[in-house]
């Protein structure tokens, strides 16, 4: 596709994914011309009560940052130095979509209408070459993909067809799986099942956090949305996504419950217990 085609681009504000995507298609040259971001609406969002066990992690990790030798010394540095500390220090690692839209000129809409329903006619009017999800979590139906006239693309945090569905990052944590990946393909009525235009592969550690990884892949999805962007409407290029199994999302408690089990089972010289595929939450 050539730079001058119109993009929707469709994320989820304040996450990295979607924020560091948006930046580096803007600086690649692509023409947005307008970015939608989710934002749940007031109340919204009811958060989980941690386990004592969470509780008991969460303390001793604070703890241990609070008694760390070499931040409490840059810390007391700082203060007497009279220095502030820069965003990055004070832990934003990225932009919210608002912030990068203004900074660039693009349109920007935030809503926190799921199915799009409400902003319909508002894509239909730009008539955009492709629609681009990237950080969407919800299912976007045909009635809204299909207004793009050369193709509609969705980001996907795994390298396709492996973790398919919506469990791509604690299911690999738990499986310990040595690599993942992001994945660009384009959008069908079934969920990571359309052809795949672009992907890259990301080494897991084997300390990798839930947080880390997810990082992992925000920082190499800008140059994989470039590729596909390059590739889009040329379809002989497109690659074949084969059928996979689809991995539910779990909880974080669950993740907590299989790593309890797979440390004793290693103790015991066992293979570990997997996430399986097509397991619904909490089994």
């Amino acid at each position: 596709m050539q730079r001058q085609g119109s993009i929707v681009y469709l994320g989820r504000e304040g996450d990295e994914k979607t924020c560091l995507g948006l930046k580096a298609v803007v600086e690649d040259g692509w023409t947005v011309v307008l970015a939608i971001g989710y934002s749940p609406p007031p109340g919204g969002v009811v958060k989980r009560k941690r386990t004592l066990y969470e509780r008991i992690v969460a303390g001793l990790a604070s703890a241990i940052r609070a008694l760390s030798p070499l931040r409490t010394i840059a810390r007391t540095a700082r203060r007497m130095l009279g220095l502030k500390r820069t965003r990055k220090q004070a832990g934003a690692r990225y932009l919210k979509m608002s912030e990068i839209c203004e900074a660039k000129g693009i349109s920007y809409c935030e809503t926190s209408d799921k199915t799009l329903a409400s902003l319909r006619d508002q894509i239909s009017l730009l008539n955009p070459d492709v629609i681009l999800g990237n950080g969407w979590e919800f299912k976007i139906t045909a009635d809204i993909f299909s207004l793009a006239r050369l193709v509609p693309l969705n980001c996907h945090s795994s390298y396709l067809p492996e973790y398919r569905g919506g469990n791509v990052t604690l299911a690999v944590l738990i499986n310990e799986e040595t690599q993942s990946g992001v994945t660009v393909h384009e959008m069908v009525e079934d969920f990571d099942a359309g052809r795949i235009l672009a992907q890259q592969r990301v080494n897991v550690a084997r300390d990798e956090t839930r947080e880390s990884l997810r990082s992992k892949r925000a920082r190499v999805t800008g140059s994989v949305l470039a590729e596909a962007l390059e590739i889009a409407g040329q379809e002989a290029r497109y690659k074949d996504n084969p059928a996979s199994p689809f991995y539910y999302r779990c909880d974080f408690s669950t993740y907590l419950r299989y790593k309890r089990i797979n440390r004793f089972r290693k103790l015991l010289g066992l293979p570990i217990k997997r996430y399986e595929p097509d397991q619904r939450p909490g089994h």
